[in-house]
């Protein structure tokens, strides 16, 4: 029999999930211009699309290799747990770099950005750090009421644990910004 607390945990994971899916199916269909127009894509945002695509891939991986062999497979193989962080690091570097990048033209003088684009590079960090709040917290419960009979959290779960959030710092940054032009 679960606990009221896992009860609560579920329940409120299914809507903030729900809430998410909502969210991202108004944005998918929501058209900034008008009927039969297209609006062009800035290079800032492309910039971001190409993070999320080339950071996203390995970071698919990464959530497959895990799923596959668990978090005792990461504890226990060293050839996992390399494959992981490795991969982890590529997705890191693959979704960062890009908006690292724009950041360092722009202050260059060699990407224009107009104050569109200024607003959303300084506003898309809070939808990363609302993405990282909420990633910190699913795992906090699911760690908690996993591992509550053992009475402590294996190492394996909490290096997962680490490296997930790393990745999710990377690409919740582009991810921003694809927000910010999709609302602005």
């Amino acid at each position: 029999m679960p606990s009221w607390y896992a009860i609560v945990s579920a329940a409120l994971a299914v809507f903030l999930g729900a809430g998410a899916v909502r969210f991202a199916v108004h944005m998918l269909h929501r058209d900034p211009a008008p009927a039969g127009e297209r609006v062009p894509t800035a290079p800032l945002q492309r910039l971001a699309i190409a993070a999320l695509a080339s950071g996203g891939a390995p970071a698919l991986a990464t959530v497959a290799v895990l799923l596959y062999a668990g978090v005792d497979g990461y504890d226990a193989r060293p050839a996992v747990r390399l494959l992981v962080q490795l991969l982890a690091l590529v997705t890191i570097i693959a979704g960062a770099a890009p908006v690292i990048i724009a950041r360092r033209r722009a202050a260059a003088g060699a990407l224009l950005l107009d104050e569109r684009d200024t607003h959303i590079l300084a506003t898309a960090p809070v939808t990363q750090s609302w993405l990282l709040l909420g990633a910190l917290v699913t795992w906090t419960l699911a760690l908690t009421e996993h591992y509550w009979p053992a009475g402590a959290v294996p190492l394996g779960a909490v290096a997962v644990m680490g490296w997930t959030l790393l990745m999710l710092w990377a690409l919740a940054l582009p991810l921003g910004i694809v927000v910010g032009y999709r609302t602005r």
